[in-house]
């Protein structure tokens, strides 16, 4: 049995090998000496990984509004293991991403964390896919003793004191600070704030609020709009109203797409800032009227490393 509290380490060995065949020497006036090396790689293959499965857990959604993004987190995990297996897998043992559906559902994924725990096969967790399931799911992974790697980006992911719990994103302070400084620097004095009511959306908008009025900027208005409504009209048309500079929405797709067609059919031409929002589904949903909307993340570009570029190239 894996202990769960050993750390993996993946070891990847490339051998380069330099050879250069002797030339037969033939009679020949030399007036000119030239010395060529000619390098050889010698490719060494892999063993493939073999003995027990190394099982690492995915909770994140997989159904319901949030669907796109989880499939994908799911997607690119799956391929993260091949790529591992590939390499030879972790200490030399195949390495299994198992996605399990949270639902981005709290209630769920604190079910599902249960079901993790009780199968002494898996030895981490790569989840949940937002704030407002991973931290009500932390303190069972804690009671279990199994590693999680969190994608949920609110600072309180990693304040509750488990010592097995690790942030793989900066926190929501970097990027609402960052998405506060970026419309000072396009010179908005006025700024209507909307969040999506959870635990990721009501704080990112609350740490934009506070650095925007750090910077001088100020906020007309600053509500909560329920991510199941398909109809925005009357909170935009109230924003309208205040006419500010900008407006900033903290939340998730599944409320910018929306929130940004209904903008230009509104006719309100702000600086639009959504968080989250780089993704080919905001593409699709807003189609042109996308155009002009800046997204802030707390993800990284996919050409910040030569890793990473091969990774997006291969997704």
């Amino acid at each position: 049995m894996f202990n769960r509290r050993a750390l993996p380490v993946l070891g990847l060995v490339v051998a380069l090998a330099a050879c250069a065949p002797a030339a037969t020497p033939t009679t020949q006036v030399i007036t000119k000496q030239v010395t060529v090396v000619v390098k050889e790689t010698q490719v060494v293959e892999v063993p493939a990984p073999v003995g027990e499965t190394i099982k690492i857990a995915v909770p994140i959604e997989q159904t319901g509004p949030r669907a796109y993004p989880g499939q994908a987190v799911c997607r690119a995990s799956k391929l993260a293991g091949e790529h591992l297996n590939a390499a030879g897998g972790i200490l030399g043992r195949p390495v299994v991403i198992d996605c399990i559906d949270d639902q981005s559902d709290p209630k769920q994924a604190v079910i599902v964390a249960h079901s993790i725990c009780d199968n002494p096969e898996y030895v981490a967790v790569w989840g949940h896919g937002t704030s407002g399931t991973t931290i009500p799911a932390e303190p069972i992974y804690d009671g279990c003793r199994i590693a999680l790697v969190a994608q949920g980006s609110n600072p309180n992911v990693t304040k509750q004191g488990f010592d097995n719990v690790f942030q793989a994103v900066p926190n929501d302070l970097a990027q609402g600070r960052a998405a506060a400084e970026y419309l000072q620097e396009r010179g908005a004095k006025t700024v209507s704030v909307t969040h999506n009511k959870s635990i990721f959306g009501e704080v990112l908008a609350g740490v934009f609020k506070g650095r925007a009025e750090e910077l001088g900027l100020q906020i007309l208005s600053f509500q909560g709009i329920n991510p199941e409504d398909v109809d925005f009209t009357p909170t935009l048309t109230k924003i309208k109203q205040e006419n500010p500079d900008a407006y900033y929405h903290a939340g998730y797709v599944v409320e910018s797409a929306p929130l940004r067609k209904q903008m230009v059919t509104l006719g309100m031409d702000q600086i639009f800032v959504a968080s989250e929002s780089t993704t080919t589904e905001f593409v699709a949903t807003t189609g042109d009227a996308g155009i002009g909307t800046v997204s802030s993340t707390a993800a990284v570009g996919y050409d910040a490393s030569p890793a990473l570029k091969e990774f997006a190239a291969a997704y």
